[in-house]
């Protein structure tokens, strides 16, 4: 008998498999997916993606701020 090698998924993986970046690109009428299939490529503009939208909190964050301090 042979024994069945057993392919362990990790978790990583699994997000890998569920990064669709059609979701983050909802206007275009392009398949980005199709566009970019490798999946560092796809980790690496879902990253830039959270960096941005991090970047625009944080200013949001900060111009509120100054006002209360101005007032």
């Amino acid at each position: 008998m042979e024994k069945e090698e057993k392919k362990e998924i990790s978790s990583e993986e699994v997000v890998d498999k569920d990064i669709d970046l059609n979701t983050l690109f909802p206007d275009t009428d392009l398949d980005i997916n199709k566009l970019f299939p490798d999946i560092k490529i796809k980790r690496l503009i879902k990253g830039i993606e959270k960096d941005k939208r991090d970047i625009r909190r944080f200013i949001t964050d900060l111009k509120e701020s100054n006002k209360y301090e101005s007032e």
